[in-house]
C-alpha cells in the first residue's frame, strides 16, 4: 500500500507541475500577445504622426515654392537681369540642398532664358568628373552612367561649348582633371 500511495503521489507532484507549467505557459503567451498589440497599436500611432508630419512638411515647402516662382516671375518682368540672378541665388540658397534643382525661365517660344546651372554647377561638376574618370571613354560613361548615348554626347557637346575645351583633347582633359582636384581640395577647406 505503501507503494501505491508513493506512486500515487509522485505522478499527482507531476501532476501539479505539468499543470503549473501550463498555467505558466498561458500567462506568458497572454502577456506576449498584450505586448505585441501594445507594439502595433504604438508603431500604427508612429506612422500616423510621421505622416502628418510629413504632409505638413510638403504643404509648407509647395506654399514656398508656389510664392518663390511668382515672386520670381514679377522680378524677371521688371530687372531680368541684376535683381532677379540675386533673387534666384537666394531662392536655392534659402531651400533644403535638393529641393530645388533648377530654375529656368522660358521665352513664349519655350526657349530657356535664363537657368541657374551654370558651367560649374554640381550636375556639369558631375558629369565632367565621371567622364574625366572614365578616362574620356564615352561609350563607357554611357553605359555606366544608365545614359543613351546621343543623350550623353549632347550633354558633352553643352559642357564643351560652356567650357571652351575639347575634351576629346588628351591635354585638355589633364587640365580639367587637375582643376577638379583643386576645386575638390578647395571644398574640403
Amino acid at each position: 500500500m505503501k507503494k501505491f500511495w508513493m506512486h500515487w503521489s509522485v505522478t499527482g507532484a507531476l501532476a501539479a507541475v505539468l499543470v503549473a507549467c501550463g498555467a505558466y505557459w498561458w500567462l506568458l503567451l497572454a502577456q506576449q500577445q498584450e505586448q505585441t498589440t501594445f507594439a502595433e497599436t504604438q508603431t500604427e500611432l508612429r506612422a500616423t504622426h510621421i505622416a502628418r508630419t510629413l504632409a505638413a512638411q510638403m504643404e509648407t515647402l509647395m506654399g514656398g515654392l508656389e510664392y518663390l516662382a511668382r515672386s520670381l516671375a514679377v522680378l524677371h518682368e521688371h530687372d531680368p537681369q541684376h535683381t532677379f540672378q540675386l533673387a534666384a541665388t537666394d531662392a536655392l540658397a534659402s531651400f533644403p540642398p535638393g529641393s530645388i534643382l533648377q530654375i529656368a525661365v522660358t521665352d513664349s517660344s519655350g526657349r530657356i532664358v535664363y537657368s541657374s546651372l551654370s558651367p560649374d554647377s554640381a550636375a556639369n561638376l558631375a558629369l565632367l568628373r565621371r567622364f574625366l574618370e572614365s578616362g574620356g571613354n564615352k561609350a563607357a560613361l554611357a553605359r555606366t552612367g544608365y545614359v543613351s548615348r546621343p543623350t550623353l554626347y549632347a550633354r558633352l557637346a553643352r559642357l564643351e561649348e560652356q567650357l571652351g575645351v575639347d575634351l576629346a583633347d588628351a591635354e585638355s582633359r589633364t587640365s580639367l582633371h587637375v582643376a577638379v582636384l583643386l576645386h575638390d581640395l578647395r571644398l574640403l577647406h
